[in-house]
């Protein structure tokens, strides 16, 4: 929600729109350049692969961004913004039992980093009272126990 309500979507969008065109091009040069078809549909894929391979969806200032911001959304819909640092402890966790391959840890800041900047924002808030803010709801509870028991 937060990468969508800064635009990060769109930009990453505009950019995959871009780096399609130039593969195109390049594609549709090699096909002028040697005659073949099969050089120009080779190029296009090779280049839609290398394309791919080289887009992050989003860089890590806007990952940092979209973690501030949904901060602000949590709190302001009376939501315990201090549960963002148990979610931390819980890619800590992933990342020591897996590594750090693992695809939202890789294109992520770390996960110090993270944290850091929650407290930071957070200490930025220190006369908020969050004793009665959510933590979770039932509703949520309901649904969470439901896909555990039936992820499909």
């Amino acid at each position: 929600m937060a990468h969508q309500l800064k635009g990060h979507v769109r930009v990453t969008q505009t950019r995959g729109e871009m780096a399609n065109m130039v593969v195109l091009a390049a594609a549709i040069a090699v096909g002028v350049a040697t005659g073949s078809s099969d050089l120009m549909r080779a190029t296009a894929e090779l280049g839609g692969v290398a394309a791919s391979a080289t887009m992050a969806p989003f860089s890590q200032a806007q990952e940092t961004e979209a973690d501030l911001t949904a901060l602000e959304i949590l709190e302001e819909a009376d939501y315990d913004p201090r549960a963002a640092l148990k979610v931390m402890d819980s890619l800590r966790a992933i990342r020591d039992k897996y590594g750090t391959g693992v695809t939202i840890l890789s294109t992520h800041p770390s996960i110090e980093s993270r944290e850091e900047d929650i407290r930071k924002w957070l200490n930025s808030r220190s006369g908020r009272d969050y004793s009665c803010a959510l933590i979770t709801t039932q509703e949520f509870i309901r649904i969470r126990e439901e896909y555990r028991l039936n992820p499909w």
